[in-house]
């Protein structure tokens, strides 16, 4: 079960790691109403982006309130940090004002290569 933890707790990892050394592509996403095929068919990895349970958000509050939930200020401030930096782009689900206002601020901040939203 270590090992799994150990997997499962790291943003990138030895998979994503060989999936883009072999020229891969990965696409990060981060609501579970994505539709992944659609990034498979593509040609390219579909990534869960986690928060990874990130108490501290310093840098995500200067762009969302603390109104929103934490997983999307730890998302964004990971991304912010550059643990996302790996990603050739990411692609946003409307699922929520809080998840989109996000994705708005990773976009308007880091300028990923590659952004659907």
């Amino acid at each position: 079960m270590e090992e799994v933890y150990k997997f499962l707790s790291s943003i990138e990892n030895e998979y994503v790691r060989g999936w883009k050394n072999k020229g891969g592509k990965v696409i990060g996403y981060a609501c579970v109403a994505t539709t992944r095929e659609i990034i498979e068919a593509a040609g390219m990895l579909p990534y869960r982006i986690k928060g990874l349970g990130e108490r501290e958000a310093a840098r995500a509050d200067a762009y969302l309130s603390r109104f929103n939930c934490a997983f999307c200020r730890s998302c964004l401030d990971l991304a912010l940090r550059g643990e996302y930096d790996f990603l050739d782009g990411v692609m946003e689900t409307n699922g929520c004002d809080h998840m989109r206002g996000m994705f708005e601020n990773w976009n308007y901040v880091k300028k990923p290569k590659f952004s659907i939203t």
